[in-house]
């Protein structure tokens, strides 16, 4: 496993359980966020004293802003934990894209760079709902395209999760919510297509995972 990590999306819901289990795997962590989506600096508050963890603001839409992040922290590893806050929005797509071609352009000029993996989480949600169908082909179209230029990435489908740090007013927090105070929970047409909550600690270890058996 690498020795310094950067996490985008560091204090989203999956991205802030990651960034808790690599500092607790004894990673030097350099955490992304741009606080504007589902990020929140609450959840990562605790970790602000800790000598392995670093914090800072960045847009994935700016270039000059993922260029310093990189720089700042000099990974060999990112994690890629950001989902859009509206995903049917095409902007969402080419937000990754000036990502993505950010980081190819900084590895590609950097002679001496550490940075062998990248780990892209994607939400299944995009898969699930029709409405995110387009987002979600036009994101493996976009990953296969870097890969094939030569940036290690590989990516993680990862299904609906539930645990700390979730936002407490997402749909399966209020699901939660109400079958603890015996309320009825609504039941979906058997006939949409659904997924099985997996508590995030396992989508965590799969993540890094994935990281350790990167080839």
């Amino acid at each position: 496993m690498s020795n310094r990590s950067a996490v985008f999306g560091g204090a989203g819901f999956i991205g802030t359980n990651l960034v808790y289990q690599l500092i607790e795997d004894g990673q030097q962590v350099f955490n992304f966020d741009n606080l504007s989506g589902l990020g929140n600096l609450l959840n990562i508050a605790e970790l602000m004293q800790q000598s392995r963890h670093s914090f800072a603001r960045c847009d994935i839409s700016n270039p000059e802003e993922i260029r310093q992040a990189l720089l700042m922290a000099a990974a060999d590893t990112i994690y890629f934990c950001i989902t859009p806050k509206n995903p049917e929005e095409e902007s969402s797509l080419e937000n990754f894209r000036t990502f993505f071609e950010t980081v190819k352009e900084w590895r590609n000029g950097m002679a001496d760079t550490k940075l062998h993996k990248i780990v892209v989480v994607v939400s299944e949600h995009y898969k699930l709902l029709g409405t995110y169908g387009k987002m979600y082909a036009g994101l493996l179209k976009l990953l296969d395209g870097y890969a094939s230029d030569g940036l290690p990435i590989s990516s993680l489908l990862v299904p609906p999760a539930f645990g700390p740090f979730q936002q407490p007013d997402s749909p399966i927090s209020m699901i939660i919510y109400r079958a603890i105070e015996g309320e009825t929970i609504p039941v979906v047409n058997p006939e949409e297509k659904v997924s099985d909550l997996v508590y995030v600690k396992d989508v965590v270890d799969a993540i890094v995972l994935v990281s350790c058996n990167f080839n």
